[in-house]
């Protein structure tokens, strides 16, 4: 078990395990829903998975919804630096890598004081309705799905601005 969290790092535990944990926890006390087991090694599991789609969820849902701009006035609650910009300045200054995780913590933090009452309304509704499975199945399947395709963009974005800077950098020399 302590070497399964060893390789986690601290982005992961940070970013998944803790809030993923802060969610269970949350669950429990304030409405009654168990997702804890008797079991260290399953909680460790299930809390870092709850996690890992509490993360999906607020980088999919919860962070486009406060950068978009609304009516008029180009509102947005928060901004993002250009992504090449960001690389270009995270190399230069390792306190922005440092920023960014405590930052996707308060994402996944805020993302999941959302989900909570979600959760509560979902299981009050829901229990004796339908069978879990069938609405949660095709509900991973959309978030990982689009998961999958927000980093296959953010790797081919990150490749672009390397190799734009490997072409610059080959014509400043053959000047």
């Amino acid at each position: 078990m302590s070497s399964f969290i060893e390789k986690l790092g601290s982005y992961h535990i940070l970013t998944n395990l803790i809030p993923g944990a802060f969610f269970a926890l949350l669950a429990d006390y304030l409405f009654d829903i168990h997702i804890s087991t008797e079991s260290i090694v399953e909680d460790v599991v299930i809390y870092y998975f709850t996690g890992l789609l509490i993360s999906r969820v607020g980088s999919l849902i919860v962070t486009p919804l406060l950068r978009r701009e609304w009516g008029k006035r180009k509102y947005a609650f928060i901004r993002y630096a250009y992504y090449g910009d960001y690389i270009k300045a995270s190399k230069i200054d390792a306190k922005i890598d440092i920023l960014s995780e405590t930052n996707d913590v308060f994402r996944n933090l805020l993302t999941c004081s959302i989900l909570l009452p979600f959760l509560t309304m979902f299981m009050n509704e829901v229990r004796f309705c339908i069978d879990l499975k069938w609405v949660s199945i095709p509900l991973l399947i959309g978030i990982f799905l689009f998961s999958y395709k927000e980093y296959t963009s953010y790797i081919n974005e990150r490749v672009c601005i390397i190799n734009k800077q490997q072409a610059e950098k080959e014509n400043s020399t053959n000047s």
